[in-house]
């Protein structure tokens, strides 16, 4: 009984391995590993540093020039030729953040210019999260703002295409 049942399973296996399917994914199984593993490697080491990182402002109030120095570490830390400024810091007391943080933010907005700012204040000096949005709703006002600003912008930019239609959240 059991040899039979052997040679059943030696027929069932040869039928096997010797189709094509099983000879095609014995050998594309190992080249796609080995692409998985290769391919992330070399694209890592082809890219080049990104000029980006300089397009900062680093937005100080902390009076005791720690925006000057995460800027040197910045600058030091990257690949980028030192032909290419930035990132730049503005020293403000603690009455004129929000407004340069507005101002910040508005030129965050401009194409081709600031990619993003950094607030450095007393809280990031006591080690405390810091975190310019107080509460959930200003959040949901905030981005609803950022969607209507968008909408209109783009109403001027195709004109004759509506709005789109509100839904209650």
């Amino acid at each position: 009984m059991a040899n039979k049942v052997l040679i059943v399973a030696k027929r069932e296996y040869l039928e096997r391995v010797r189709s094509r399917t099983f000879v095609v994914m014995t050998l594309l199984v190992p080249v796609l590993l080995a692409a998985s593993f290769l391919l992330p490697t070399y694209m890592a080491g082809r890219s080049n540093a990104s000029l980006s990182t300089r397009h900062i402002r680093i937005i100080d109030a902390t009076g005791a020039g720690v925006g000057a120095r995460i800027a040197l570490e910045m600058r030091a830390d990257s690949t980028v030729p030192d032909s290419v400024r930035g990132p730049f810091v503005v020293n403000v007391t603690a009455a004129e953040l929000p407004a340069a943080e507005k101002d910040a933010a508005a030129e965050v907005m401009k194409p081709h210019s600031l990619i993003g700012y950094l607030v450095v204040d007393d809280s990031t000096l006591s080690g405390q999260l810091s975190s310019t949005v107080s509460t959930t709703s200003h959040v949901h006002r905030s981005s609803r703002q950022s969607t209507r600003a968008a909408a209109s912008s783009a109403n001027s930019r195709f004109p004759g295409r509506s709005p789109p239609s509100r839904r209650p959240p």
